[in-house]
Protein backbone atom coordinates (compact mmCIF):
# COMPACT_ATOMS: atom_id res chain seq x y z
CA UNK A 1 0.00 0.00 0.00
CA UNK A 2 1.02 3.46 -0.74
CA UNK A 3 1.47 5.98 2.80
CA UNK A 4 2.26 9.32 2.89
CA UNK A 5 0.59 12.24 1.56
CA UNK A 6 -0.47 13.03 -2.27
CA UNK A 7 2.25 15.31 -3.63
CA UNK A 8 1.20 18.50 -5.42
CA UNK A 9 3.63 17.37 -8.46
CA UNK A 10 0.73 15.07 -9.70
CA UNK A 11 -0.88 18.46 -10.84
CA UNK A 12 1.19 18.81 -13.83
CA UNK A 13 -0.04 15.89 -15.33
CA UNK A 14 -2.39 18.13 -17.81
CA UNK A 15 -3.40 15.14 -19.57
CA UNK A 16 -4.42 12.47 -16.91
CA UNK A 17 -7.96 11.18 -17.49
CA UNK A 18 -8.19 8.38 -14.89
CA UNK A 19 -6.69 8.85 -11.50
CA UNK A 20 -7.08 5.54 -8.86
CA UNK A 21 -5.12 6.36 -5.58
CA UNK A 22 -7.81 4.26 -3.32
CA UNK A 23 -7.20 1.87 -1.08
CA UNK A 24 -4.49 3.08 0.39
CA UNK A 25 -3.00 4.40 3.05
CA UNK A 26 -2.70 7.79 2.31
CA UNK A 27 -3.32 10.95 4.60
CA UNK A 28 -3.01 14.60 4.69
CA UNK A 29 -5.55 16.92 2.56
CA UNK A 30 -6.59 16.65 -1.31
CA UNK A 31 -4.44 19.03 -3.05
CA UNK A 32 -6.78 21.77 -3.97
CA UNK A 33 -4.16 22.26 -7.58
CA UNK A 34 -6.64 18.80 -8.87
CA UNK A 35 -8.95 21.23 -9.72
CA UNK A 36 -6.78 21.76 -12.35
CA UNK A 37 -7.25 18.60 -14.03
CA UNK A 38 -9.11 19.49 -17.27
CA UNK A 39 -8.85 16.18 -19.19
CA UNK A 40 -10.07 14.22 -15.97
CA UNK A 41 -13.04 11.44 -16.40
CA UNK A 42 -12.43 9.52 -13.01
CA UNK A 43 -11.04 10.43 -9.76
CA UNK A 44 -11.13 7.50 -7.17
CA UNK A 45 -9.49 8.83 -3.51
CA UNK A 46 -11.65 5.99 -1.11
CA UNK A 47 -10.73 4.38 1.49
CA UNK A 48 -7.66 6.13 2.14
CA UNK A 49 -6.73 8.29 5.60
CA UNK A 50 -7.46 11.92 3.88
CA UNK A 51 -8.38 14.50 5.80
CA UNK A 52 -9.01 18.55 5.67
CA UNK A 53 -11.65 19.88 3.52
CA UNK A 54 -12.74 19.05 0.23
CA UNK A 55 -10.83 21.52 -2.26
CA UNK A 56 -13.51 23.94 -3.75
CA UNK A 57 -11.71 23.62 -6.80
CA UNK A 58 -13.50 20.43 -7.61
CA UNK A 59 -16.01 21.94 -8.64
CA UNK A 60 -14.69 23.41 -11.97
CA UNK A 61 -13.49 19.48 -13.02
CA UNK A 62 -15.74 19.40 -16.23
CA UNK A 63 -14.98 16.23 -17.69
CA UNK A 64 -15.61 14.44 -14.66
CA UNK A 65 -17.71 11.43 -14.66
CA UNK A 66 -16.52 9.35 -11.29
CA UNK A 67 -15.78 10.97 -8.30
CA UNK A 68 -15.05 8.87 -4.91
CA UNK A 69 -13.73 10.32 -2.08
CA UNK A 70 -15.46 7.75 0.32
CA UNK A 71 -14.06 6.30 3.52
CA UNK A 72 -11.86 8.92 4.55
CA UNK A 73 -11.83 11.54 7.28
CA UNK A 74 -12.70 14.38 5.27
CA UNK A 75 -14.73 17.37 7.41
CA UNK A 76 -16.13 20.91 6.40
CA UNK A 77 -18.98 21.87 4.62
CA UNK A 78 -20.57 21.17 1.41
CA UNK A 79 -21.48 24.59 -0.04
CA UNK A 80 -23.00 25.59 -3.56
CA UNK A 81 -19.14 25.94 -5.10
CA UNK A 82 -17.79 22.52 -4.19
CA UNK A 83 -20.49 21.25 -6.65
CA UNK A 84 -21.44 23.74 -10.07
CA UNK A 85 -22.74 23.80 -13.04
CA UNK A 86 -19.40 22.24 -14.52
CA UNK A 87 -20.03 19.22 -13.57
CA UNK A 88 -22.75 18.40 -15.84
CA UNK A 89 -20.81 14.98 -17.05
CA UNK A 90 -20.67 13.60 -13.56
CA UNK A 91 -22.61 10.31 -13.28
CA UNK A 92 -21.37 8.70 -9.85
CA UNK A 93 -20.66 10.33 -6.49
CA UNK A 94 -19.33 8.99 -3.41
CA UNK A 95 -18.73 11.19 -0.30
CA UNK A 96 -19.82 8.38 2.38
CA UNK A 97 -18.22 7.46 5.12
CA UNK A 98 -16.74 10.96 6.11
CA UNK A 99 -17.77 13.82 8.33
CA UNK A 100 -19.28 16.24 5.68
CA UNK A 101 -21.68 18.95 7.11
CA UNK A 102 -24.08 21.09 6.41
CA UNK A 103 -27.02 20.39 4.20
CA UNK A 104 -27.48 18.89 1.11
CA UNK A 105 -26.06 21.60 -1.57
CA UNK A 106 -29.16 22.40 -4.55
CA UNK A 107 -26.65 22.18 -6.91
CA UNK A 108 -26.24 18.25 -6.52
CA UNK A 109 -29.86 18.46 -8.80
CA UNK A 110 -27.83 19.53 -11.32
CA UNK A 111 -26.32 16.46 -12.02
CA UNK A 112 -28.54 15.69 -15.02
CA UNK A 113 -26.75 12.34 -15.80
CA UNK A 114 -26.13 11.14 -11.95
CA UNK A 115 -27.06 7.38 -12.04
CA UNK A 116 -25.50 6.67 -8.17
CA UNK A 117 -25.16 8.94 -5.50
CA UNK A 118 -23.90 7.71 -1.93
CA UNK A 119 -23.64 10.37 0.94
CA UNK A 120 -24.62 8.62 3.68
CA UNK A 121 -22.17 8.35 7.12
CA UNK A 122 -21.94 11.76 7.42
CA UNK A 123 -22.87 14.51 9.30
CA UNK A 124 -24.97 16.25 7.08
CA UNK A 125 -28.55 18.11 7.90
CA UNK A 126 -31.16 19.64 6.71
CA UNK A 127 -33.80 18.20 4.92
CA UNK A 128 -33.70 16.93 0.97
CA UNK A 129 -33.29 19.86 -1.80
CA UNK A 130 -36.25 19.71 -3.95
CA UNK A 131 -33.54 19.94 -6.74
CA UNK A 132 -33.21 16.42 -6.21
CA UNK A 133 -36.29 16.09 -8.13
CA UNK A 134 -34.69 16.90 -11.03
CA UNK A 135 -32.40 13.74 -11.19
CA UNK A 136 -34.16 11.71 -13.47
CA UNK A 137 -31.63 9.56 -14.46
CA UNK A 138 -30.80 8.27 -10.95
CA UNK A 139 -31.38 4.80 -11.72
CA UNK A 140 -29.59 2.79 -10.03
CA UNK A 141 -28.28 3.66 -6.26
CA UNK A 142 -28.97 5.96 -3.57
CA UNK A 143 -27.63 5.88 0.13
CA UNK A 144 -28.99 8.67 2.38
CA UNK A 145 -28.28 6.25 5.34
CA UNK A 146 -26.71 7.79 8.62
CA UNK A 147 -26.62 11.28 7.15
CA UNK A 148 -28.17 13.40 9.89
CA UNK A 149 -31.18 14.50 7.52
CA UNK A 150 -34.52 15.03 8.84
CA UNK A 151 -38.55 16.61 7.95
CA UNK A 152 -40.49 14.55 5.71
CA UNK A 153 -40.26 12.77 2.30
CA UNK A 154 -41.66 15.03 -0.33
CA UNK A 155 -44.12 13.45 -2.63
CA UNK A 156 -41.86 14.96 -5.34
CA UNK A 157 -38.87 12.53 -4.04
CA UNK A 158 -41.17 9.07 -4.63
CA UNK A 159 -41.37 9.80 -8.24
CA UNK A 160 -37.46 10.00 -8.76
CA UNK A 161 -36.59 6.88 -5.81
CA UNK A 162 -39.26 4.72 -7.96
CA UNK A 163 -36.59 4.53 -10.65
CA UNK A 164 -33.90 3.16 -8.52
CA UNK A 165 -32.80 -0.63 -7.80
CA UNK A 166 -30.82 0.21 -4.48
CA UNK A 167 -32.78 3.02 -1.68
CA UNK A 168 -30.94 3.52 1.60
CA UNK A 169 -32.47 5.77 3.52
CA UNK A 170 -31.98 4.47 7.34
CA UNK A 171 -30.65 5.88 10.58
CA UNK A 172 -31.93 9.62 10.18
CA UNK A 173 -35.25 11.32 11.49
CA UNK A 174 -37.25 11.49 8.25
CA UNK A 175 -41.19 11.41 8.75
CA UNK A 176 -44.61 11.10 7.28
CA UNK A 177 -46.07 8.15 5.70
CA UNK A 178 -44.79 5.63 2.74
CA UNK A 179 -46.56 6.27 -0.20
CA UNK A 180 -49.60 3.70 -0.87
CA UNK A 181 -48.81 2.65 -4.12
CA UNK A 182 -45.58 2.00 -3.71
CA UNK A 183 -44.43 0.70 -6.92
CA UNK A 184 -40.54 0.55 -8.46
CA UNK A 185 -40.25 0.78 -12.34
CA UNK A 186 -40.32 -2.92 -14.42
CA UNK A 187 -36.53 -3.43 -14.01
CA UNK A 188 -37.08 -4.06 -10.48
CA UNK A 189 -35.68 -3.05 -7.29
CA UNK A 190 -32.73 -4.61 -5.22
CA UNK A 191 -33.04 -3.18 -1.84
CA UNK A 192 -35.13 -0.58 0.28
CA UNK A 193 -33.56 0.33 3.40
CA UNK A 194 -36.51 2.82 6.04
CA UNK A 195 -35.26 1.42 9.03
CA UNK A 196 -34.16 3.59 11.63
CA UNK A 197 -36.45 6.62 11.08
CA UNK A 198 -40.07 8.46 12.35
CA UNK A 199 -41.86 6.52 9.20
CA UNK A 200 -45.81 6.64 10.35
CA UNK A 201 -49.09 4.53 9.52
CA UNK A 202 -49.56 1.52 7.91
CA UNK A 203 -47.36 -0.37 5.43
CA UNK A 204 -48.53 0.00 1.67
CA UNK A 205 -50.99 -2.57 1.04
CA UNK A 206 -49.44 -3.24 -2.48
CA UNK A 207 -45.69 -3.05 -1.26
CA UNK A 208 -45.28 -6.46 -2.84
CA UNK A 209 -46.93 -6.80 -5.79
CA UNK A 210 -44.46 -4.55 -8.08
CA UNK A 211 -41.28 -5.63 -6.23
CA UNK A 212 -41.11 -9.51 -7.29
CA UNK A 213 -37.15 -8.95 -7.24
CA UNK A 214 -36.85 -7.22 -3.85
CA UNK A 215 -34.13 -9.01 -1.84
CA UNK A 216 -33.85 -6.68 1.45
CA UNK A 217 -36.99 -5.10 2.52
CA UNK A 218 -35.82 -3.28 6.12
CA UNK A 219 -38.92 -1.14 7.67
CA UNK A 220 -37.62 -1.47 11.88
CA UNK A 221 -37.22 1.07 14.47
CA UNK A 222 -39.88 3.25 12.65
CA UNK A 223 -43.67 4.16 13.95
CA UNK A 224 -45.66 1.91 11.61
CA UNK A 225 -48.91 0.73 12.50
CA UNK A 226 -51.16 -1.70 11.86
CA UNK A 227 -50.79 -5.25 10.04
CA UNK A 228 -48.05 -7.02 7.65
CA UNK A 229 -49.94 -7.22 4.27
CA UNK A 230 -50.46 -9.86 2.42
CA UNK A 231 -48.80 -8.84 -0.50
CA UNK A 232 -45.44 -9.27 0.59
CA UNK A 233 -45.78 -13.07 0.60
CA UNK A 234 -45.37 -12.63 -3.04
CA UNK A 235 -42.16 -11.02 -2.87
CA UNK A 236 -40.45 -14.50 -3.33
CA UNK A 237 -36.95 -13.40 -3.71
CA UNK A 238 -36.45 -11.95 -0.40
CA UNK A 239 -33.45 -12.95 1.43
CA UNK A 240 -34.12 -10.82 4.54
CA UNK A 241 -37.29 -8.97 5.85
CA UNK A 242 -36.83 -6.84 9.14
CA UNK A 243 -40.78 -5.54 9.70
CA UNK A 244 -40.23 -4.48 13.11
CA UNK A 245 -42.81 -2.39 13.92
CA UNK A 246 -44.53 -0.71 17.00
CA UNK A 247 -45.79 -2.61 19.61
CA UNK A 248 -45.02 -6.12 17.59
CA UNK A 249 -42.37 -7.81 15.81
CA UNK A 250 -42.08 -10.51 13.10
CA UNK A 251 -39.27 -11.91 11.15
CA UNK A 252 -41.01 -14.14 8.16
CA UNK A 253 -37.51 -15.72 7.32
CA UNK A 254 -34.50 -14.14 9.10
CA UNK A 255 -32.13 -15.73 7.16
CA UNK A 256 -28.26 -14.25 8.55
CA UNK A 257 -26.93 -11.55 6.20
CA UNK A 258 -23.18 -11.29 6.31
CA UNK A 259 -22.35 -8.51 3.54
CA UNK A 260 -18.44 -9.56 2.49
CA UNK A 261 -14.99 -7.43 3.16
CA UNK A 262 -14.22 -5.34 -0.06
CA UNK A 263 -12.32 -2.69 -0.13
CA UNK A 264 -14.76 -0.20 -2.47
CA UNK A 265 -18.43 -0.88 -2.91
CA UNK A 266 -20.13 -3.78 -4.11
CA UNK A 267 -19.34 -5.11 -7.66
CA UNK A 268 -22.45 -4.56 -8.90
CA UNK A 269 -21.93 -0.89 -8.91
CA UNK A 270 -20.95 -1.19 -12.19
CA UNK A 271 -22.15 1.89 -13.48
CA UNK A 272 -18.98 3.63 -12.38
CA UNK A 273 -15.86 2.10 -14.93
CA UNK A 274 -12.92 1.79 -12.75
CA UNK A 275 -9.91 1.30 -15.39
Amino acid sequence: MIAGTIPESLSQLEKLTHLDLSCNKLQGPIPASFGTFKNLNVMWLGSNELNGSLPISFGQLSELVVLDVSRNHLIGILSEEHFSNHLEKLTFLDLSGNKLQGPIPASFGTFKKLREMWLGSNELNGSLPVSFGQLSELVFFLDLSNASISGFIPKWFWNISFNLSYLKLSHNQLQGQLPNSLKFSTKGVYLLDFSYNKFSGPIPLSIGESMLDLNYLFLSKNQLTGTIPDSIGHITSLQQENLLVKHFIKHIRGLPFAPAKWCGHPPCTTHAPKN
